[in-house]
């Protein structure tokens, strides 16, 4: 009896100590991402550095993945909001269009890296205006004013492989 008491407590012992050693994940899953983007434009560029400076290609894909559901909600309810949202995902992506390739290829052939990568290419060719359009939300005309501003503040370069892109 002390035997299988014993052999009992090591069975015990050895099941809490394998669910107690589970490391506890503090990269964004990609089952809900959009939990980990921030409802402020100001700190996107913060999270989303976070995650590609850590090299979390799940996390940052997932993050970034996120970002168009994110802004269809702002949109209906402050279109401005929504704008300037993309505007600093548009940022970043063309500051750190290297590294999030880069990071986006690690995840290898799969859909999702197919995904993130039309949606990478989407935000950094298309201006403000076009991307809602495509989103089929129509921005107001104060607003069109404002992303066509941004599309002037662009490099010369970048403007022109827009301009090419777009038809202009």
């Amino acid at each position: 009896m002390k035997k299988v008491f014993v052999a009992l407590m090591a069975v015990v012992a050895m099941t809490l100590a394998a669910c107690s050693s589970k490391p506890e994940s503090t990269s964004t899953s990609l089952g809900d991402p959009q939990a980990e983007l921030p409802e402020n434009a100001s700190d996107l560029n913060s999270v989303l550095d976070s995650q590609l400076k850590a090299g979390n290609a799940e996390g940052f894909t997932g993050m970034l993945m996120a970002i168009p559901e994110k802004v269809a909600e702002m949109f209906k309810a402050d279109p401005k909001q929504a704008l300037g949202y993309v505007e600093k995902a548009q940022n970043f992506i063309n500051e750190n269009k290297a590294a999030i390739t880069g990071l986006i290829g690690k995840l290898g052939d799969s859909d999702l890296a197919k995904r993130a990568t039309e949606l990478v290419n989407t935000l950094s060719s298309q201006s403000p205006s076009d991307y809602f359009a495509g989103m089929g939300f129509q921005l107001p005309d104060e607003l069109k004013e404002q992303a066509d501003e941004l599309m002037d503040k662009l490099p010369d370069g970048i403007q022109d492989a827009v301009g090419g892109l777009l038809g202009n």
